[in-house]
Formats: C-alpha cells, sequence, structure tokens
C-alpha cells in the first residue's frame, strides 16, 4: 500500500504520542458505583457471548442475500476467528485484542483538538462532555483526562458533529436509527447517550453474527439488561426504546425495519457488493438522514449511486495527518 510522505509522518508521529499517552496519563479508576454496577454486567454478559453468537447464526435468507459474496475484504476468515477467540468469554481488556485493536479501535491523536473542537462547536461544551466521557468496559485507552474520552470515542463523536456541521440538521432524534456494522457497539453507545436513552428511539445494529454478538456484550454492560434484544428471525418485533442486533439476513426481511436515520462508518462498502446494492437500491432503507464514511476505493459501490440521489461526499478531515488513508464522507 502506497503511503504519502504526510502520512508515514502522521503515523510515527502517532505512534510517539501513543507510547507518551502510557506515562501522561492513568487509567481511570472506575470506582464509582455506577461504574461497578457496569462492570457486573460486563462479567456477567462476556461469558454469555457463544450462545448469542449461535442465536444470530440461525437465520439464514433463501433470497440470496448472504454476508459470503466476493470482496476485497477478508471477513469471512476474520469473522471465524473472532468467535473461536470469544467462544469462552470476552476478555476485559478486548480494545486491546488484537482482532479488535486492528479492526474496531481508530487510533489517531495527531489531530485530537481539532475534532474536540468540531464537536464542542455542533454541540456545545455541556453536551460534549457528556457524551465523550468513556465507558470502563473493555477498557479503552483515554487519551484526554479532562474529558476522560478515547480517541475512538472522538471520532465517533466527531462524525455526527461533521454530519450537522455540513448539512445544517441534526443526524439522529427520536425515531429509528439503523447502524449498518456497528464495531464493538461505541457508536450504538453513543447516539443512545445523544438521546439521553429516550423511549422514542430505536437503535437497530446489522452486523456479522460474531461481531452482533460482541456488541450483546458491550452494550448490555453499558446501557443495562433490558436494553439491548437480538432479532434472530424477521418474525420478531423490533422493540422500541432498545437497541436491537441483528444480522442482515433478518434485516433485508424484516417488515418494521422503517429507520428515520443509517450511519455506516466504513463497514458498508467493505461489505460484499451485492449487500451494498440491495442497501442502495432499498435507498438505505428509505432512511431522511443518511451518515457514510468510506474510502474511495474499488471496493466502493456506494459513493457514485448516493451523489446521483442528491447525496453529498465530501474528505475526512486529518486522516492523512494522523497516518490513515484519505477517505471520505457521504452525506444525504
Amino acid at each position: 500500500m502506497h503511503f504519502s510522505l504526510v502520512q508515514r509522518f502522521g503515523r510515527l508521529t502517532n505512534r510517539f504520542i501513543r507510547y507518551a499517552d502510557r506515562f501522561r496519563f492513568t487509567s481511570p479508576e472506575w470506582n464509582s458505583a455506577n461504574h461497578a454496577a457496569t462492570l457486573a454486567r460486563f462479567h456477567e454478559a462476556s461469558v454469555r457471548y457463544a450462545t448469542t453468537h449461535e442465536s444470530l447464526l440461525k437465520f439464514k435468507s433463501n433470497r440470496g442475500h448472504t454476508e459470503s459474496h466476493s470482496s476485497l475484504y477478508p471477513w469471512p476468515a476474520w469473522e471465524q476467528r473472532l468467535a473461536r477467540e470469544f467462544s469462552q468469554r470476552v476478555p476485559p481488556r478486548f480494545t486491546e485484542h488484537p482482532i479488535i485493536k486492528e479492526t474496531m479501535v481508530f487510533h489517531g491523536r495527531v489531530c485530537n483538538y481539532g475534532r474536540i473542537a468540531c464537536v464542542r462547536r455542533a454541540f456545545g461544551d455541556s453536551v460534549t462532555s457528556k457524551l465523550l466521557a468513556e465507558d470502563p468496559v473493555g477498557a479503552p485507552r483515554i487519551c484526554d483526562a479532562s474529558l476522560c474520552t478515547s480517541s475512538n470515542r472522538l471520532y465517533h463523536a466527531f462524525h455526527l458533529a461533521m454530519y450537522q456541521q455540513t448539512t445544517g440538521k441534526r443526524f439522529a432524534g427520536d425515531g429509528m436509527i439503523v447502524e449498518w456494522g456497528g464495531g464493538y457497539g461505541d457508536m450504538a453507545r453513543l447516539l443512545w447517550r445523544f438521546n439521553a436513552g429516550s423511549n422514542l428511539t430505536t437503535i437497530v445494529l446489522i452486523d456479522l453474527p460474531a461481531v452482533g454478538a460482541l456488541q450483546w456484550v458491550y452494550l448490555t454492560a453499558t446501557l443495562g439488561r433490558d436494553a439491548v434484544r437480538i432479532i434472530a428471525g424477521p418474525e420478531q418485533k423490533i422493540h422500541k426504546g432498545c437497541v436491537n442486533i441483528m444480522n442482515s439476513a433478518v434485516a433485508f426481511e424484516h417488515p418494521e425495519l422503517l429507520p428515520q436515520c443509517f450511519i455506516s462508518t466504513w463497514a458498508l462498502t467493505e461489505s460484499p457488493h451485492p449487500l451494498q446494492s440491495e442497501v442502495v437500491r432499498r435507498d438505505f432503507f428509505g432512511a431522511r438522514n443518511v451518515l457514510l464514511a468510506f474510502s474511495l476505493d474499488v471496493d466502493n459501490q456506494v459513493a457514485a449511486l448516493l451523489r446521483a440521489t442528491g447525496g453529498v461526499t465530501i474528505p475526512v478531515p486529518f486522516m492523512s495527518f494522523d497516518g490513515y488513508a484519505p477517505s471520505s464522507y457521504g452525506f444525504k
């Protein structure tokens, strides 16, 4: 892979800053009663990863929408490894596990002050502090002690701020939010906090079964047992005011999947081409607000079609300075 001089410099600088962080910041003590309850829920849920994974594997479509069509990204083998690694339990420091750290955690540090400034402009100081405060689950690496936040949490908040800054409208409010590919659940956690756990806000995560099981563990710990539901088949109702987790086969056949908002940061355009095409054909399940982030590589079947239907694409700021390949947002 070709890296520009800016990317190389950014990558080296990031490594130096992250190394220095080990001496500048100590891990939070996480000693409040709420933190203790969160960690207790995590330890209880972490041993149920395998049974949750089995539930998400059950439904397979007969209509040809599968996870295994060709793609440049080796997700089938990666998913098998994830399921195998976490089959006994999800480790307490799972954000440091190589399979998670290399694919689900953003490590950029060079431009975080610019990201924080953007989030503050969009949401104000009070909301920013509440949004960015990290949770103890997974032992996230803190990058800003005053906000008790991680680069990963900040990065997700930055996407929401950039959407609002560019389109002039808030991404998510009441109604249903669909996220295609949710990592370990951090964006869903952020959206839940953004809407203060409103009973009018319903979140649906669509992902590979092995990833959905990890999301269930993380969100059960951070949101509570009753706030997260597994939707194993299209005959099961989507629970309003909850986070609902399903695979793509269920999503394409679920009659209640009618979101107001659709979000996918890099996951959609790294999905098999038939799945990308089906999501676009359905106009992102009819969502009015669409927030995408993607690489403009040969696997991207979405960007041109998004622009053709009235969407806009702009570069994701700071990527090269943080040592990452250039990427773009797609907003609608």
